[in-house]
């Protein structure tokens, strides 16, 4: 394996790791940087004659982080419906503990001193 080679292969290890650790952190500002700069390492890597053998050592890497992002995206939609979910109405009870009026547009509440 040439010197540039695994100077590649090493940067590319790096870039993995702070891939993963942005992914676990919900820092997802950092990834179109990070995989912009993947897309370059990864190419470089597969046009030299050990790049094959060296990306292959790369795929659980890859594999795991691209299972952290597909279950960030998934978290990201289920907080997006629970945002776009309407609030449940309000619900008073009166002094009997029965359900009281409500004002469903939430307009107005009253409150006894």
């Amino acid at each position: 394996m040439a010197h540039a080679e695994a100077r590649a292969a090493a940067r590319l290890d790096r870039l993995l790791s702070a891939e993963g650790q942005a992914l676990r952190e919900g820092r997802y500002g950092l990834l179109d940087d990070l995989a912009r700069r993947k897309a370059l390492l990864v190419d470089s890597l597969a046009l030299t004659p050990d790049g094959a053998a060296l990306l292959a050592r790369a795929i659980p890497r890859l594999v795991r982080n691209q299972r952290l992002l597909a279950a960030a995206i998934e978290g990201l939609r289920q907080a997006q419906a629970l945002i776009s979910r309407p609030a449940p109405a309000l619900r008073t009870y009166g002094p009997d503990g029965q359900p009281g009026p409500a004002d469903p547009a939430g307009e107005r509440m009253l409150r006894r001193l």
